[in-house]
């Protein structure tokens, strides 16, 4: 199901992807017209907790998700603002 659903993502969406925060940070303030943001908690040059509150601050109209994967196989997601979804 995650590959099917990864397909239909790919040709329907542009993605862009920075590969540390400030980079993220400056994609999402050079694109006003993002539609959301897929902020991986394990960024390599900070904790991605600590960089929730700073999009948030300087993209305010832009939601973010938040999506953690390790070795466990556990998988987390949340959302800025009123919806968080966690699964196992």
């Amino acid at each position: 199901m995650a590959s099917r659903c990864s397909m239909q993502f790919e040709q329907r969406a542009d993605v862009l992807q920075g590969s540390d925060t400030a980079e993220g940070l400056g994609l999402a303030e050079a694109h006003p017209d993002l539609d959301v943001v897929f902020l991986d908690l394990n960024i390599p040059d900070q904790n991605g907790m600590d960089v929730i509150p700073v999009f948030a601050k300087r993209c305010p109209q832009l939601p973010v998700s938040v999506l953690k994967a390790d070795c466990s196989g556990g998988l987390s997601l949340a959302s800025l603002g009123n919806q968080e979804v966690g699964l196992p």
